[in-house]
């Protein structure tokens, strides 16, 4: 029977031995030797207690003494159970061999035939993998619970709206990032009011069923751009990352996933590439050249103009430095400039240099410099403007020549006037006495003039008219009578004030004639049979004074004004 009972216990994976009221061990199974006591057979642990096996392990690892603590740092449950004299259960723990066990353990009082308590009967069984086991879903189910608690954290405090919508587009579960993404009070409000997100909210349904294809072939949907509708009517942009949820057989339940509000971010992008525009448009139309180069010098950015002005392609001038294309004597002026005003202040007063074209020809440039910083404030690039002053440069030198050749020709006149000035303080002097002279001259010939005419009207006086009276007591026809009567009267017009008030208007003799005799009263037909000619051509004589006269355009009597004129 023992033979059997032995077997039986050797058998099992379970640990199961006895002890005396001594705590030491009168039966041990294979399991107890082999996992607990580390014995070399199951005779060796009778009459031996658990410590004797427990300083023989340590012993054997002196360098480690917590080799083998099975039992000592638990409660000791034959003590317990001794005492108590009723069957309990235990967990014992502690190091074997290096590792720690975990032991579910039943004592009981090993009792007699007659009752009476010979010792303590157990069995154990190693439940080392169920407390891991147990540690690690207590460990588990902890940061689950912090992680739901972490996950609502993030729901609800998230910047960026989350949600589920079914596939008919309402929403199962909202923040309130969401709801203030598209303009509602509260999560719930947008749950209640929005029964149909491609109707409701997207300004272009046909986006939604885009984003819904993508979803279904690729299972989510990442960094989709669409324009929603808000509550208010107005429009903005959203960044959508979606993510389709099945269930076991496969059917979709809703879609997850955030929605991230970038109007800022597309009306920055659309006022970026107008900007860009307006900056391509000023790079490539303004008439200087453009260069950006990094802060080594490197070409990295030309314009058009730049490039036609040097004779290099893009692609070219990317793999040169500025210091490839300018002649050497340039090399240190220019780095000085670099040092001394663009570093310290950020550009350079406009200076000049050279350059060398792509066929070796050298000419000048006029330049100014811009430092350039990246966000952080680093110095990142030079941008400089450049000019071409070829044209200039040989305007100044023309100019140059011509100033020097004026020069040579106002110092040769000068020498030529200091030689000649004292040839002309001579002929000014003389100029100065014939001056004097001409003008006693004009007075004598204005006095001789007057004396002259005094003369003539005297001696017409004295000489002829006298005779002119005789001759009209003659006996004369009425013809004869007539024309003495005009000569008597011409003669005394010729010594009277008329002829000289009338002098002044350039008239020809024909019309003085006429003049007299119209100021006599003479009518345009007597004036005609007098003188011998048509009447046109006396209308004529008539229009003539007029217009010399100034009495053209008016209502003036012809003969009343030349009778004023005495």
């Amino acid at each position: 029977m023992y033979t059997m009972v032995r077997l039986m216990c050797d058998n099992v994976p379970d640990l199961i031995w006895a002890k005396d009221l001594e705590k030491r061990f009168i039966f041990a199974n294979r399991a107890v030797c082999t996992k607990l006591l580390n014995a070399n057979d199951v005779d060796e642990p009778i009459g031996k207690t658990d410590m004797f096996f427990a300083e023989r392990e340590r012993q054997s690892r002196p360098d480690n003494p917590l080799w083998h603590t099975f039992g000592e740092i638990c409660t000791d449950s034959d003590a317990v159970v001794m005492e108590t004299r009723r069957p309990q259960r235990f967990d014992e723990f502690g190091n074997v061999q290096g590792e720690f066990l975990f032991l579910d353990v039943y004592k009981a009082p090993f009792l007699d035939d007659k009752g009476n308590m010979i010792g303590t009967v157990g069995c154990g069984r190693d439940i080392t993998k169920e407390k891991r086991i147990e540690e690690e879903q207590k460990k588990t189910e902890l940061l689950l619970q912090k992680s739901e608690e972490k996950y609502r954290n993030i729901f609800e405090n998230a910047m960026d709206g989350i949600c589920q919508v079914t596939p008919g587009g309402r929403f199962i579960s909202a923040n309130p990032a969401a709801a203030r993404l598209l303009g509602y009070e509260s999560p719930e409000e947008l749950i209640s009011l929005i029964t149909d997100v491609s109707a409701q909210l997207y300004l272009y349904p046909e986006d939604r069923n885009k984003a819904i294809s993508l979803l279904k072939r690729d299972g989510v949907l990442k960094n989709f751009e669409v324009q929603w509708r808000k509550k208010d009517g107005s429009i903005g942009w959203v960044l959508l990352n979606f993510r389709l949820v099945r269930d076991e057989e496969g059917n979709i339940l809703y879609h997850e996933g955030t929605g991230q509000d970038i109007t800022a971010r597309k009306q920055t992008e659309e006022a970026l590439v107008k900007s860009e525009t307006r900056y391509r448009q000023l790079h490539e139309n303004i008439r200087d050249g453009f260069l950006a180069v990094t802060m080594d010098g490197r070409i990295v950015e030309t314009n058009s103009v730049y490039r036609e002005m040097v004779g290099y392609t893009d692609k070219e001038l990317r793999a040169l430095a500025c210091r490839e294309i300018t002649p050497e004597k340039w090399h240190v002026p220019v780095s000085n400039i670099i040092a001394d005003q663009v570093m310290r202040r950020g550009y350079s007063e406009i200076y000049e240099k050279e350059y060398i074209r792509k066929d070796g020809t050298i000419f000048p440039v006029e330049l100014r410099t811009y430092l350039i910083r990246d966000e952080k404030g680093n110095p990142a690039a030079r941008w400089t403007i450049v000019r071409d002053i070829t044209s200039r440069k040989e305007t100044e030198e023309k100019l140059k020549r011509y100033q020097e050749h004026l020069e040579g020709l106002v110092k040769e006149r000068t020498t030529e006037l200091e030689n000649s000035k004292e040839e002309l303080e001579i002929n000014n002097k003389n100029l100065e006495e014939l001056n004097t002279a001409l003008k006693v001259l004009l007075q004598q010939r204005v006095k001789d003039k007057k004396d002259l005419e005094d003369r003539f009207a005297t001696n017409v006086k004295r000489l002829v008219l006298p005779y002119v009276e005789k001759v009209k007591n003659s006996h004369l026809d009425a013809q004869q009578r007539s024309f003495l009567g005009i000569i008597d009267k011409n003669l005394n017009e010729i010594v009277s004030p008329f002829l000289h008030s009338i002098g002044q208007y350039n008239f020809t003799p024909k019309e003085i004639q006429v003049a007299a005799l119209i100021k006599d009263g003479k009518a345009t037909k007597e004036i005609a049979e007098i003188m011998g000619v048509a009447l046109s051509a006396i209308d004529s004589h008539r229009n003539n004074i007029r217009i010399k006269l100034g009495l053209n355009n008016q209502r003036v009597n012809l003969q009343s004004y030349l009778q004023s004129l005495i």
